[in-house]
């Protein structure tokens, strides 16, 4: 019997459109099965004007209900409606979070593939690093802790001193003109030996169009 419900309620759902739905509080269907009379009241489950869902409530009974039955059975069907919207807002941030873990993964495992090393800065005589990833204690020999924020010493005592003007100065006016960054220079590694490096960045801005740092590579 449960399985002639199912089909029935299937074809009068087919039958009916979203308009149908949300003009009736409650829908109302009989049956008889045999000596069986069986009642089924569908309750539509709206939000913001959209039917996402229909609770059917059977009566085996087929006797009528009250009005405080009708009461409780819709405030039942918008609790549903309630439920199940956080539902999906949950599952949607779950999926954004994964997402964004995922790109996390994806960006970590590309930046400790490249050569060289991937930087954030701000603009100052100093090149005060605030971040710095894994590579650059390969290719300067100092620990990335020890530039941080300056801590021992600044990115800019890295730079052999005949270029730190002229690198300072080609920052300035690149950034004037929001133009990408790119130079090949000496710097001086831990061990004291001259390395040259090639470096690309840009600057980095908020919506009202200031300079937050410098980002490269």
């Amino acid at each position: 019997i449960l399985q002639k419900i199912d089909n029935e309620i299937t074809k009068k759902i087919s039958s009916l459109n979203t308009a149908s739905l949300l003009a009736q509080r409650f829908i109302e269907l009989n049956y008889t099965f045999g000596s069986s009379k069986i009642k089924t009241i569908l309750f539509p489950v709206t939000y913001t004007d959209k039917v996402i869902g229909l609770l059917a409530f059977t009566d085996k009974t087929n006797g009528s209900h009250t009005d405080e039955e009708i009461r409780l059975l819709t405030d039942i069907a918008s609790n549903i409606a309630i439920y199940f919207v956080a539902l999906e807002s949950e599952l949607k941030q779950n999926i954004a979070v994964e997402e964004l873990h995922n790109l996390q993964r994806f960006y970590v495992t590309l930046i400790k593939n490249l050569p060289g090393f991937v930087y954030r800065c701000r603009n100052d005589r100093y090149w005060t690093m605030e971040y710095l990833s894994e590579n650059f204690s390969k290719i300067t020999g100092y620990d990335i802790e020890e530039v941080l924020n300056n801590k021992i010493l600044s990115f800019n005592d890295l730079i052999h001193p005949e270029h730190r003007e002229r690198l300072w100065l080609k920052w300035q006016i690149l950034l004037l003109k929001r133009e990408v960054f790119q130079d090949e220079y000496p710097i001086i590694t831990n061990s004291g030996k001259i390395r040259w490096v090639f470096e690309q960045g840009c600057g980095v801005y908020d919506k009202q169009g200031n300079l937050q740092a410098l980002e490269g590579y």
